[in-house]
């Protein structure tokens, strides 16, 4: 087998690069906005604005969603995390739209317990505080501040309980849904993976080289979730199962839901 090989490089400048160019801060000095936010989205930066009061609080579900549609350069991954959050009046669920910062992306998953900001008054409005995620992690992180990120869905968006999602368009659930139905699921594992940090329908593209079970290797070029991106290197380190889907022909793609459902951050 190849030896293991992942390019990491290059990520943290890309980032800086991509935010500077939004005119978002990526310092780590505990404030949840920027300037501009009342200019740019003052809705968002107002409820943004209530959430004063520390609490505690778990995830209990994930859905990995596309990079916003607007230029790249103004762009950043979203997630949206459920939350059960320990409020003094009562636990509560609520659902926040939120950047996540990718090293913490490697390890949330249903159960993570997160430090989260919320509304006095409302506990379904509710951040997390990524500030203090880091202060009692004891690690530097860097962070989107601006309030774009920012949005509370209705509950008929929420992702499922204790569940990861990857949400993405239309066309690419359609063609995930077909193949599923059609084409073979093998176990395969991560022998190397490197990325030129393009996009594609707004998602960052890997190439990835494959060992399936049998002994046949195969090398795919995947758009790849946010979540997926923060555990390659684990996942590749640990030879942990991926799930691919090979069509009759031999082609390949890789089940990115089913294998960050199979394979949780702890693994």
């Amino acid at each position: 087998m190849a030896p293991l090989r992942i390019d990491l490089r290059g990520r943290r400048g890309a980032r800086r690069a991509v935010e500077a160019a939004a005119g978002v801060s990526t310092r780590v000095d505990g404030a949840l906005l920027v300037v501009e936010d009342t200019m740019t989205a003052p809705r968002a930066a107002a409820r943004v604005r209530r959430c004063t009061l520390p609490c505690s609080a778990a995830v209990t579900g994930i859905a990995d969603l596309q990079r916003s549609p607007e230029d790249n350069a103004r762009s950043f991954e979203r997630t949206l995390l459920r939350l059960r959050v320990e409020h003094p009046g009562g636990p509560a669920e609520c659902c926040v739209r939120q950047h996540v910062p990718l090293a913490i992306a490697a390890d949330l998953e249903p159960g993570t317990k997160l430090a989260v900001l919320t509304a006095v008054e409302d506990p379904m409005l509710a951040v997390a505080d990524w500030a203090t995620v880091a202060r009692e992690a004891g690690i530097g992180l860097d962070w989107i501040k601006s309030a774009r990120q920012y949005a509370w869905p209705d509950r008929e968006e929420w992702p499922a309980s204790e569940a990861i999602e990857v949400r993405d368009g239309r066309r690419h659930r359609r063609r995930l849904a077909q193949h599923r139905e059609q084409w073979s699921p093998v176990v395969g594992r991560i022998t190397a993976a490197h990325s030129r940090h393009t996009l594609t329908d707004r998602r960052e593209v890997w190439t990835l080289v494959l060992a399936l079970d049998g002994g046949h290797e195969v090398t795919v070029k995947e758009r790849t979730p946010l979540l997926a991106i923060a555990r390659l290197e684990r996942l590749q380190s640990t030879q942990t199962p991926i799930a691919v889907l090979v069509s009759p022909d031999g082609g390949a793609v890789v089940d990115w839901e089913a294998t960050l459902k199979d394979a949780p951050a702890s693994a």
